[in-house]
């Protein structure tokens, strides 16, 4: 009986462990740099945008990767005098993956860099602006990738300012760039993490549909927990589940999505204080008692239906049927049936484990 059970598992393992080592090395993300001018005056600043062209199902990482993966890092070369500011990081998503939470981007995000020119820079002179980009990007799966870009700028005396396509591109890419609040934040710890932003008007007609906090370190947060918005008397309070490794300060970014579903990044600098009373709208919850007394409904209901009675007449027959068996054949039969679904799943198990041993994304 088992014999017969395992075999068909079997014959699909070997037929599908081939198909696995069959690995797609194509690049899973296509990246170029973009500068939002062609030339530049003698110490003057220009943007420059690292685009990351990423594979649908796939992503790369924020600054803080969140649980798991590393930030996209660019190592410049350029000539004498020029000098790279830090990469200017779009606000992130998160992008659950098992039992992880990554933090990082999917699309086409553009990681923005200032560039200066160096005072003493000729006119007519031209520039080659070279990098190494290195990123991970992962799906089930993380592959480390990079790319040598580079391009050429030119020094002018009068430099002319970007088109006004370059410009509204990089102008959509800026407003992504977390800004500097307007509104005091600061936090407090009562069992949660509490996160309040003083703003009247959030707590009015412009309270936020949604919220969301992006931790700038690992361990300030846990990362997997639900984050819950809740509404006080001047301002907003985003409650959190806090981590091992919160100090002093909480850092990072706070996402605020309107109703009308634009978005308002904020960094956030919070010191330790006092944090008002809220109201928070709970997830509907459910006990294991109401859980339970669902299913025994739904049980009853399925098998009152019209289309079912047939089925437990056939049920009772086959009941009634055992009745003057032999009481060693029908533990045999009970026994096989039960290994037979255990080595069904143990199956499909190993199979799982041989794909992804070969490369395969599978999950």
């Amino acid at each position: 009986m088992m014999r017969r059970l395992l075999l068909p598992f079997l014959v699909l393992l070997a037929v599908l462990a081939p198909a696995a080592a069959q690995i797609d090395h194509a690049p899973k993300v296509v990246a170029r740099l973009i500068a939002d001018r062609l030339a530049v005056a003698p110490g003057g600043k220009l943007t420059v945008a690292l685009e990351e062209d990423i594979r649908p199902g796939w992503h790369t990482y924020w600054s803080n990767p969140g649980d798991a993966g590393a930030p996209t890092e660019i190592k410049w070369t350029l000539p004498p005098g020029w000098k790279a500011g830090a990469i200017e990081w779009p606000y992130p998503q998160r992008d659950p993956v098992g039992p992880l939470m990554d933090y990082g981007y999917e699309g086409k995000p553009w990681l923005l860099v200032e560039l200066q020119a160096p005072v003493d820079a000729k006119p007519g002179e031209a520039a080659q602006l070279s990098a190494i980009v290195q990123w991970l990007v992962c799906r089930e799966v993380c592959i480390p990738e990079d790319a040598a870009l580079s391009f050429t700028l030119y020094v002018e005396a009068n430099a002319t300012p970007p088109d006004p396509i370059s410009a509204g591109q990089f102008a959509a890419a800026r407003a992504k760039i977390p800004a500097v609040s307007p509104w005091p934040m600061r936090y407090a710890l009562d069992g949660d993490l509490l996160l309040y932003v003083r703003a009247p008007a959030l707590a009015g007609a412009a309270k936020p549909m949604d919220a969301q906090f992006f931790p700038a370190r690992p361990g300030l947060v846990k990362d997997t927990e639900p984050q819950t918005l809740g509404v006080a008397d001047d301002g907003v309070v985003l409650r959190m589940v806090p981590g091992s490794k919160l100090g002093k300060t909480l850092d990072g970014v706070l996402v605020l999505t309107s109703a009308d579903k634009s978005v308002q990044a904020l960094q956030v600098k919070a010191e330790q204080g006092v944090v008002p009373s809220a109201r928070f709208e709970e997830d509907a919850t459910i006990t294991l008692a109401l859980a339970l007394l669902s299913a025994l409904i739904g049980g009853l209901i399925l098998n009152v239906m019209p289309c079912v009675l047939p089925v437990l007449a056939m049920k009772t027959l086959a009941l009634a049927g055992h009745a003057g068996a032999d009481r060693r054949h029908a533990r045999l039969e009970s026994f096989s049936y039960c290994a037979g679904a255990v080595l069904s799943f143990v199956a499909f198990g190993l199979l799982l484990v041989v794909l992804r041993a070969g490369g395969a994304a599978i999950g």
